[in-house]
């Protein structure tokens, strides 16, 4: 699920929310499935083909994959990740449980990073909400969005939890899968 919110975010991002009315179902989504290599330099390279959903045809593509330093980077300065010391990283991972007749998520927070991705099966309209958050001192900032529901991620990525327990925001409900550091 991760690397599909990541894929998610660069290809939705570039599109008009009325280009997403046709994505009412799990399979009218695009699959996104390439090959990875490790480069010299220790970059994950992959390369594939993705449907462009405005032309109807199958481009190719290619993405460079480097692991961040999620306590020290930030989005004008992207560390790659050395060594995070025991104790110091701070993460959590909430699903979608209850109620996925309507609703679809995840919402993952490491460090000082958090992304989240909705989809909202009964807005025929505008279903997906995507949101990638960074903390800026005591801050949750937006980097990027989009989407209706970007407000609901926010409280999220603020809200202390543990194991189990059901974050509620409006008509979605969260549940925390993992969280904790290390």
């Amino acid at each position: 699920m991760i690397s599909l919110t990541l894929r998610l975010y660069s290809s939705i991002v570039e599109r008009k929310e009325t280009d997403m009315d046709h994505f009412h179902a799990r399979s009218d989504i695009p699959i996104d499935c390439g090959t990875f290599k490790t480069l010299d330099n220790g970059v994950r390279e992959e390369t594939g083909k993705m449907k462009n959903e405005s032309t109807g045809n199958f481009e190719s593509y290619i993405e460079h994959w480097i692991t961040l330093d999620p306590l020290k980077s930030t989005p004008t300065n992207m560390l790659p990740l050395q060594v995070v010391q025991d104790g110091s990283l701070n993460y959590a991972l909430f699903d979608i449980l209850e109620n996925k007749q309507n609703f679809e998520g995840r919402f993952i927070r490491l460090g000082v990073w958090a992304q989240g991705l909705l989809w909202d099966k009964k807005n025929l309209e505008f279903p997906i909400s995507i949101v990638r958050l960074h903390l800026n001192n005591k801050n949750w900032d937006i980097i990027i969005s989009f989407g209706r529901r970007v407000p609901f991620f926010k409280s999220l990525a603020s809200t202390e939890v543990h194991n189990g327990e059901i974050v509620k925001n409006f008509d979605v409900i969260w549940t925390c899968l993992e969280a904790g550091i290390i």
